[in-house]
């Protein structure tokens, strides 16, 4: 059955198509037994029902269990590294505080740290999700045909590779040391000043 696609055109993927297969095979079910509805096997159609009300409930209870742990863990990091540093800046001498200045100070205990909770508790558990989800259908596609499963993992690795040599390198990391401490000095002159 080809992919169907949504009115805006895009095709479904997940939980949407899952409805919407689960849904297609309960109207299977209803036109096949037409005009005869004594023929129709209500078990069959309950059991398509029951599978796609199962989804939508485990999808909703696993994402609510991802975020609250996810939260759970980044706002404890947060609060260890917060610690952790203002453990670290009381046994430096004097002059490398007045050599830094406050603002520097300031911006790693109030943005740089603050911006871990961001990676924690949202983007890695969309890179477990991102990471999983193409394994699984990986697996799937091999059972359902090695060669299938071949080419899915060569279109996997190419694009990986592909990935790796548009976004690395020594130019983007001095990029984002150069904006990284531009932010910096911006922050201290802004705290200096005020």
């Amino acid at each position: 059955m080809a992919k169907k696609e949504s009115q805006d055109g895009k095709s479904k993927k997940g939980l949407p198509r899952l409805m919407e297969l689960a849904i297609y095979f309960i109207i299977q079910e209803i036109v096949g037994a037409y005009p005869d509805f004594s023929t129709l096997n209500v078990p069959k159609v309950l059991g398509y029902g029951g599978l796609a009300l199962g989804g939508v409930l485990l999808n909703v209870l696993l994402c609510t269990a991802s975020v609250e742990l996810s939260h759970i863990a980044a706002y404890g990091t947060l609060y260890q590294c917060k610690i952790n540093y203002v453990s670290h800046i009381t046994k430096l001498p004097l002059d490398y505080h007045l050599k830094m200045g406050s603002g520097k100070l300031r911006k790693v205990m109030d943005d740089n740290i603050e911006s871990l909770e961001g990676f924690i508790a949202h983007d890695l558990p969309n890179m477990i999700s991102a990471f999983v989800a193409p394994v699984v259908m990986l697996v799937l596609v091999f059972i359902v045909d090695w060669r299938f499963g071949l080419a899915t993992f060569v279109g996997i690795i190419v694009s990986f590779l592909m990935y790796g040599v548009t976004s690395g390198g020594n130019k983007t990391k001095k990029l984002m040391e150069d904006y990284q401490t531009s932010l910096e000095d911006i922050s201290n002159a802004s705290v200096e000043y005020i």
